[in-house]
Order: C-alpha cells, then structure tokens, then sequence
C-alpha cells in the first residue's frame, strides 16, 4: 500500500484544524496545542456538529496545557486542583454517572460554603482555615455532611485524616455513623 491511498483516506473540510475520515465520514480535530499535535475524534459525520465539537475540544486540551504548566510552576490555586480532580472523576469509568453528580454537588458546596477558596494558592491553606471551615460548616448542616465533604479539601482531609480528632476537639463528632442494618 503506498503512501497516496492512505492519505486520500482523510479529506479536508472548509473549517480550520478539522478533517473527515472518508472510509466512515466522521470528522477528527487535528491541532496543535502547545506544539503538541492532537487527533482526536469528534464522533459524528455533521460539518455543524464538529464544529461546535472542535471548539470544545480545543478549548479543554487549552486549560488542560494550562493547568499543568500551573503544577509545573509550583502554583497551583485550589481551583486549578479542583479542575484536576473533576477531569480525573470524569474519566473514571467504575462510577457510576449519580455518584459522579453527587460528587460534583459536594464540590460546588464546598466551594459555596468557604468563599474565596477557589483562588487560594494550595500551599497556603493552613490548618486552621480548615478548622473554622468545619466550624462554621458542622454549624449548618449535620456531622456526616460534613464527614463527605471534608474529603474534597486535600490539604485539610489530610491533616484531619492524620490528627484524626481534629474534628471531634472543635465541637463535631465526624466518626463514621454505624449503620444499624450492617449489623444485622
């Protein structure tokens, strides 16, 4: 087989970094992204729809390239390791699409409830944030709601995790509730 017949396999269209696969007429992004070439498929044969597509695509692998270079240059804000975190959740394929959701709303939560948290430098959340964070939070909703979203600080779960009564000396009694029906 040479080269020309694999080559007249992809077609060109009339939109920039997008080209359509002729065997099965499906349109592919083809774009470099930081000097990256990526080729990915956009999963439909509609010129309209691969546009849109192509738009997103490039637009995620753009703040994905962002977001490592932040990691790489050692400031990370906590936004920028909650977009981390969402892309990971969204690529695992053992949960299920509710559990997703339900992970997604206690982050949105979590955020609502501590302002300003988004653009706070990682390194910088002290254990004492997190302490009144837990505080004001167990204050408004009931020991287990705090318990699931405390996992989604990091830097706070891991300190609570390590000193393990953290919780507990500032009024919040977050041991894992025994469920009555396990021992049954």
């Amino acid at each position: 087989m040479n080269s020309n017949s694999s080559q007249s396999q992809w077609a060109n269209s009339p939109v920039a970094n997008l080209v359509r696969y002729v065997p099965s007429g499906i349109y592919f992004a083809r774009a470099r992204v930081s000097g990256k070439l990526i080729r990915r498929s956009l999963k439909t044969d509609v010129l309209t729809v691969a546009q849109l597509r192509l738009s997103d695509l490039l637009k995620a692998e753009r703040q994905a390239v962002e977001s490592r270079a932040s990691v790489s240059r050692g400031k990370m804000t906590f936004g920028d390791a909650l977009g981390i975190y969402g892309s990971r959740l969204e690529a695992k394929v053992e949960l299920k699409p509710s559990a997703k959701l339900y992970r997604q709303k206690c982050i949105e939560a979590l955020v609502r409830s501590w302002p300003g948290l988004r653009e706070m430098d990682v390194r910088k959340v002290s254990e004492r944030e997190c302490m009144n964070w837990a505080a004001r939070f167990g204050a408004k909703y009931s020991a287990l709601g705090l318990q699931q979203h405390r996992r989604y600080v990091a830097p706070c779960s891991g300190y609570l995790d390590r000193r393990g009564g953290a919780l507990r000396q500032s009024g919040h009694d977050c041991e894992k509730s025994q469920n009555p029906a396990q021992s049954l």
